[in-house]
């Protein structure tokens, strides 16, 4: 058995450069690294334990003057014999059960569906995925639970010849219409450090260098806003600070990654 658990002190990453290049060369092939924490400028910090190396939990604590504080939820990974998540819990600072996502998998071995309970057991939501022939997600589809299952939202993708996300259609079903998201991702040829802590995302190959999405309310009023990213990488590709900027309000967040590789 192999467990890491490791905090490093993000003070010491604060003091990292804010220069970024998107001349970056290719990452070496086979590099074998691990997302250990980060922190992010909304004052949190992440920390992620691992067993055989996989990823066994995460910790989210507050960041306060540069230094960690409390525990403030914890989200736990189960998996079966086969290695296959079943299960993510997650639990509050005092340990109490928050949710339950159960994982419901097709006869490709494939998450189909993914089913939150409340720390009663009750249903509370669901999403199910469709597949194609190439195991790509084309469809997400949100269910809400009120004495039955009510369809909440649905997203739909579109992929590049690298297995990239680079279309998504989203529609948001409200009592009085529908609210819709359209977004356009364009990524750079780095490595994507969050797969593994991620839980079933979609977007686990490269790091976006831009997103542009156009919001239309259900009065069919369009507003666009464009997402840029900046990066500083590692030896091994990865990057090590995240730096975000949002054009509809100007706003920037940082983001730092701390990296170990065998």
């Amino acid at each position: 058995m192999k467990s890491i658990k490791i905090i490093v002190i993000i003070a010491v990453l604060l003091l990292i450069s804010t220069s970024c290049s998107d001349d970056v060369t290719s990452p070496p092939v086979g590099a074998e690294c691990k997302l250990i924490s980060y922190t992010d400028s909304s004052n949190y910090y992440y920390e992620v334990e691992y067993k055989d190396d996989e990823v066994f939990s995460l910790n989210y604590y507050k960041f306060e003057a540069n230094e960690v504080q409390n525990l403030v939820r914890k989200i736990e990974i189960r998996r079966n014999v086969l290695n296959e998540i079943i299960n993510i819990v997650y639990t509050n600072s005092e340990g109490n059960i928050n949710f339950i996502d159960s994982v419901y998998r097709n006869q490709s071995g494939l998450p189909y569906e993914i089913v939150t309970f409340n720390g009663q057991g009750d249903f509370v939501e669901k999403t199910v995925r469709t597949y194609n022939n190439q195991a790509q997600v084309t469809q997400e589809s949100n269910y809400k639970y009120k004495d039955s299952w009510e369809i909440n939202s649905v997203n739909v993708y579109l992929y590049d010849n690298e297995n990239r996300v680079i279309d998504r259609a989203y529609e948001q079903y409200l009592t009085n219409g529908t609210r819709k998201e359209h977004s356009i991702y364009k990524y750079d040829d780095m490595n994507n450090i969050n797969k593994s802590v991620d839980i079933f995302t979609l977007f686990d190959k490269n790091n976006f260098t831009s997103v542009i999405t156009t919001y239309t309310s259900r009065d069919g009023n369009e507003t666009i806003s464009t997402k840029t990213y900046m990066y500083e990488y590692n030896e091994e590709g990865y990057p090590t600070k995240v730096e975000s900027t949002t054009s509809s309000n100007e706003s920037v967040t940082v983001r730092f990654n701390t990296i170990v590789c065998d």
